[in-house]
């Protein structure tokens, strides 16, 4: 059964929204027109493992007519102090799903029930309460725990490639490329901040570059006969992606040349503040992780509590990017 969901612009209530759409049964797939009604339902297609589409092709009326269309059940959010006069999104897709004689469920919803939550990408989480914020090492820590309990519940995250190019104006800066599963994962061959040595990688010490020896990547998993290095990178402003790039490029070619499979990973926020590090990245063509999906994915399980209240805050993304989510 398809659902579609139409709520204001300005709504933010994820809770209203799941007991909604829990009275009904069987749901496979919600569509959505509009960046925040997506942002608001992905939790819950993601926790329920439903199919989540965006319609984004024409003018927003059009979007608008094509997912009542398509769906079974239109659900809508209203806010109860509507004057009546005003044509707001959710009264003209009211008004075209009794054109169609669809089965509607109309919530009217209280402004000041819940205090309203503006949502956010997770750079905001990073920079703390009044500059006092927590170092990357535990992001890192956060990062490998998601990771083992996404690999649990067999839930991947995307990998993306960066278009971005200092000087140009482009829209649409980052592109998905594949998905990278954590099949596997766990306490034990993943290393967060360990030195590298040559034991470590199996490689004879003859051959080892003693330079590498005062590194310490984020987060080295070793994945069966694979070895994936990630970067993790929270706020931008005291270490550049660039030197970290350099490091670790010449330590994933010298594995390489000594017959290790290798993959080298930066996960960020797409709130990242330095734009020139979107465009080394895109020099390097590295793979790219977001922070904000890997919040998502986690935002109701039973590790969310250890990162923060109201991680679902923290999982904007561009719209040109919604509905890509694992």
């Amino acid at each position: 059964m398809t659902v579609a969901f139409i709520c204001p612009n300005s709504f933010s209530d994820y809770e209203a929204v799941e007991k909604a759409l829990l009275k009904n049964e069987n749901i496979t797939k919600i569509t959505c027109a509009t960046t925040n009604a997506c942002m608001l339902v992905k939790t819950f297609t993601s926790k329920y493992n439903i199919e989540l589409y965006r319609e984004s092709r024409g003018k927003k009326i059009f979007n608008l007519r094509k997912v009542v269309q398509s769906a079974d059940i239109v659900v809508l959010f209203e806010y109860d102090d509507y004057d009546g006069v005003s044509y707001s999104m959710t009264q003209k897709a009211l008004l075209y799903a009794r054109q169609l004689n669809k089965n509607i469920q109309l919530f009217e919803y209280h402004r000041i029930e819940k205090k309203e939550r503006k949502l956010e990408n997770a750079t905001f989480l990073f920079e703390g309460k009044d500059d006092f914020r927590h170092s990357e090492s535990r992001w890192s820590t956060i990062a490998q725990i998601a990771f083992i309990w996404m690999g649990e519940q067999n839930k991947a995250l995307n990998v993306y490639k960066s278009t971005y190019e200092t000087g140009v104006s482009e829209e649409k800066w980052l592109i998905e490329e594949n998905t990278l599963k954590f099949e596997k994962s766990n306490g034990n061959n993943i290393i967060i901040e360990g030195r590298l040595k040559p034991s470590v990688f199996g490689i004879d010490k003859g051959q080892w570059e003693k330079k590498f020896s005062r590194k310490s990547p984020d987060i080295v998993w070793f994945d069966n006969n694979s070895i994936k290095i990630i970067e993790v990178k929270t706020t931008g402003r005291y270490r550049d992606v660039k030197e970290n790039i350099f490091a670790y490029r010449d330590f994933v070619d010298f594995l390489q040349k000594n017959g290790k499979k290798c993959e080298l990973y930066y996960l960020l926020s797409y709130g990242h503040e330095e734009h020139s590090d979107w465009d080394e990245l895109r020099k390097d063509n590295a793979n790219i992780l977001l922070w904000e999906e890997l919040f998502l994915n986690i935002s109701e399980s039973e590790i969310s509590r250890f990162v923060g209240n109201n991680l679902q805050d923290y999982c904007l993304m561009p719209y040109w990017l919604e509905g890509t989510v694992s």
